[in-house]
């Protein structure tokens, strides 16, 4: 009766241990699904977050293009500036080389205006009333003479020499020599 009494409580125990197993993998196979779930789940959101990578990927690489290109663009607009900076130092230059050939002109035509009254004072004598251009209308032919057309320069001919200037003070002889 005892040893019966003990295989009765240790059938019911394990009854209740089998009713306990039971229900513990009924609870771990419920788990399992939901674990499953919740895998298939982060399995999704690592799908979108891997494709949300490569868009920031593709956005990084559009923009780092566009740097690119900016920075060409800035190293053209660079070189433009660069060389607008050259044509206004040359204009400049031109600017003050121009302003120094117009003095150079302006002192020329002031020392032409004083041969040319020179000039007219030894052709017309001291006290001439005759206008400039009278004057000058008046030396002209004796000034430059009519010449032929221009030969052809040979080899052996010599180039033509230019007039030398008439000196201040030159009297109407030395002008004629």
């Amino acid at each position: 009766a005892v040893v019966a009494e003990e295989v009765r409580a240790l059938a019911q125990r394990s009854a209740t241990a089998a009713k306990e197993t039971a229900a513990k993998i009924e609870d771990s196979i419920a788990k399992s699904e939901h674990g499953a779930t919740v895998s298939s789940k982060v399995a999704a959101s690592l799908g979108v977050i891997v494709e949300k990578a490569r868009q920031v990927d593709d956005i990084v690489g559009e923009i780092a293009n566009a740097s690119r290109e900016q920075n060409q663009g800035i190293g053209q607009i660079n070189a433009a500036v660069g060389q607008m900076d050259k044509v206004t130092q040359a204009n400049a230059g031109n600017a003050e080389e121009t302003a120094a050939a117009a003095e150079e002109l302006s002192a020329q035509s002031v020392a032409l205006k004083e041969s040319v009254e020179q000039l007219s004072r030894l052709v017309g004598g001291k006290g001439a009333t005759a206008s400039h251009a009278t004057a000058l209308a008046a030396i002209r032919p004796a000034i430059a003479p009519a010449r032929p057309a221009p030969k052809a320069p040979s080899a052996a001919s010599k180039p033509a020499r230019a007039p030398e200037p008439v000196a201040a003070g030159a009297s109407h002889d030395d002008f004629f020599k």
